[in-house]
């Protein structure tokens, strides 16, 4: 080391300066001539600098002949390329043997090789220096060492101090041998120790899920152990760490295949399966890599090492524990839900959790826009498997769509959607089946589908693009909806009819109806029939300004007779009805109708009141003149009068109130 230290400072010396103060120039590229030259200039400058003349040829070329030998061997096993890690390491070995002035010398050259950028494995050269100086028991590489020293011996250079207590400097000259490459395991190791190859070999089997003939499997413990052989307790380590990466892999794919099988997984849950083995790629790309350099290295002799093979599985390693965790949370979710699970975990700090997840989720959202589209742009809910979060019941008739067909399902709308854009997608799609079942209206729906297929680029992350393209549809179905039903069928007009003939505001059609029907509902429930009230109905449709109605308000105009058994009197049981259909039926709902029709019996009753009062009062008027001849009554016949008064002027004032502080 010391001598190797010393030619560094006479090379280094300056700007690079060799003998003789010539400047050496940086190599273009360190090809096999270059280095031949660059070695035989050490090699005499070295010698001349010994011996104090110049070199002899034959020495020199016998001494280049061995450097470049040992240059082309491969003296020790990989490392890293760390040129601060190799400094500390002689600094740290000198100050443990004591060697404070040498440690601090060391440190100035140290310093001072750092500044030149001619040579470019300084880590290299430092690494061959530290291994030199840390060879503590005679080895494979003996031959070489007594090699050199007889060389050297010869002259006249000394045995450096270190090297001097392990190899024997008096041993004669021996032929030249050839350099040994140093291999993997020391020869110190156990005679029946497993060798690192094969232990290498059986841990890619098991980060494909195999077992091998030493590493396998063990479901009593649900991990990879070594079952049997020699193998040293650090190595257990490494391969117990190095196999957690099968362990996930083994993992994640059963619950892969569980998935597979299930039927009832959904389109969503099979673009997750279908993603997640789209990123397994790149760890079977890692495999077959590892394996190919596994023969390759079996045969230029760089073998693959257990600690190589663990800088190898950094990065595998964090991708397939983020892959579980995003299949244990989905577990036994669909659709939307499963959706939403995988979305919680895209707000994360770290940047490579967050690519692989939106990876992800732009696989598994792909069904649920398009289920998206179909519906808002076609009304068509394609949804096999209940994944989608709009639900329909098949059970339900056209007459009820409005009302109950359609539905939101809760827990299946996705995290990314709020609930008001999901409320309003599932109107726009009630409302396009609204148009073609109810309003009969199919042409304007494939329009719509048409010029909407342009604005139906939807992507995952584009929430504003999503929320405008669902508004701008919503309009314009919205819009279309109330054309129909205000143009078309005449809503507007069914609202006005409600109030002239259920709410009684036709005033001279009531009045007339009351009169002709009155004689007649003054008859027992049981003696009324259906066909001579319609025939009074149309009568007083006639003779009053409801005849210039329109024809088809007037054909929805209708008599009916209520069921209740203790009724006496034909009034109990008669109502007017007034029949809705489709479309006007999902707003006049059955319920809402049966509102209509208890406020309609209510103002029947009173308009009943209000015309028996007057009649009692024109009685009471015709009559004036023999109760006059009544003395002894007098008294009796005011008081009747007053309540007669007070009766009348109630009933007025019930009347205005509810028809005009009330329906008005």
């Amino acid at each position: 080391v010391s001598a190797g230290v010393s030619s560094w400072k006479w090379v280094m010396d300056g700007t690079g300066r060799g003998p003789g103060g010539a400047i050496l120039p940086p190599p273009a590229r360190m090809d096999g001539e270059r280095v031949a030259q660059l070695v035989e200039r050490l090699v005499k400058g070295v010698v001349a600098r010994e011996l104090g003349t110049e070199a002899p040829p034959a020495l020199c070329g016998q001494l280049v002949h061995y450097s470049l030998r040992i240059l082309g061997s491969r003296l020790t096993p990989s490392f890293v390329h760390d040129e601060f890690r190799m400094s500390e390491l002689i600094k740290k070995r000198l100050l443990r043997e004591g060697r404070k002035e040498d440690a601090l010398q060391c440190t100035d050259l140290l310093r001072t090789l750092s500044t030149f950028d001619v040579l470019r494995r300084k880590s290299a050269i430092l690494h061959v220096l530290l291994a030199l100086a840390s060879e503590s028991t005679p080895s494979e590489d003996t031959a070489l060492v007594q090699s050199l020293e007889t060389v050297f011996a010869d002259v006249g250079l000394r045995v450096v101090h270190e090297v001097e207590s392990h190899y024997d400097t008096e041993a004669s000259t021996p032929e030249p041998t050839p350099v040994k490459h140093r291999q993997p395991l020391p020869k110190a190791a156990v005679a029946d120790e497993v060798n690192e190859d094969v232990l290498v070999r059986d841990v890619l089997f098991a980060l494909q899920g195999i077992d091998g003939k030493y590493v396998r499997y063990d479901g009593h413990h649900d991990a990879y152990v070594v079952v049997s052989g020699e193998v040293s307790p650090s190595k257990k380590v490494l391969i117990r760490e190095l196999c957690e990466l099968g362990w996930l892999y083994r993992r994640l794919q059963t619950h892969l295949d569980r998935m597979t099988a299930q039927e009832s997984i959904g389109l969503v849950g099979q673009s997750l399966v279908a993603a997640l083995h789209e990123e397994l790629r790149d760890y079977y790309r890692l495999i077959a890599i590892l394996q190919a350099q596994t023969t390759a290295s079996s045969s230029a002799g760089s073998a693959l090492t257990l600690r190589r093979l663990m800088v190898w599985s950094l990065d595998p390693v964090q991708r397939l524990r983020l892959m579980n965790i995003l299949v244990d949370s989905t577990e036994g979710l669909k659709g939307g839900a499963l959706a939403s699970a995988i979305h919680g975990h895209l707000c994360h700090g770290d940047s490579f959790v967050h690519s692989l997840v939106h990876r992800v989720m732009s696989r598994i959202v792909s069904p649920l826009f398009y289920m998206i589209r179909q519906w808002v742009f076609e009304g068509e809910l394609e949804d096999p498997h209940c994944e989608f979060f709009v639900a329909s019941d098949p059970a339900v008739k056209e007459d009820r769509l409005w009302q109950d067909k359609y539905s939101l399902r809760e827990a299946m709308v996705p995290s990314f959607i709020t609930t008001d854009l999901a409320h309003k997608i599932l109107l726009i799609g009630k409302s396009i089946n609204f148009i073609r079942h109810c309003c009969h209206d199919a042409e304007w729906v494939a329009d719509a589908s048409t010029s909407a297929v342009d604005i139906a680029k939807m992507e995952f992350g584009e929430v504003g693009t999503i929320t405008e393209v669902i508004t701008r549809t919503a309009n314009v179905t919205n819009r279309h909806v109330m054309e129909l039903l205000f143009h078309r069928y005449k809503f507007q007009e069914h609202c006005m009819a409600m109030k002239c003939y259920l709410l009684l505001g036709q005033g001279d059609f009531i009045q007339y109806l009351f009169d002709v029907v009155s004689p007649e509902l003054s008859k027992p429930a049981t003696g009324l029939y259906r066909h001579n009230l319609l025939g009074m109905l149309e009568t007083a449709i006639r003779a009053s300004n409801a005849q210039y109605d329109d024809p088809d308000v007037l054909n929805r105009l209708d008599v009916r007779l209520l069921e209740n058994n203790e009724a006496t009197s034909g009034w109990d049981v008669f109502a007017l009805d007034y029949h809705v259909n489709a479309p006007i039926n999902a707003i006049f709902t059955p319920e809402i109708m049966g509102s209509y029709q208890v406020i309609s019996n209510f103002l029947w009753k009173l308009k009943r009141a209000e015309v028996s009062l007057s009649s009692v009062w024109r009685r009471h008027m015709m009559s004036a003149h023999i109760v006059v001849q009544l003395a002894d009554m007098k008294e009796d016949l005011r008081m009747c009068h007053m309540l007669r008064h007070e009766m009348i002027h109630f009933i007025n004032n019930l009347q205005y109130y509810i028809m005009f502080e009330v329906m008005e």
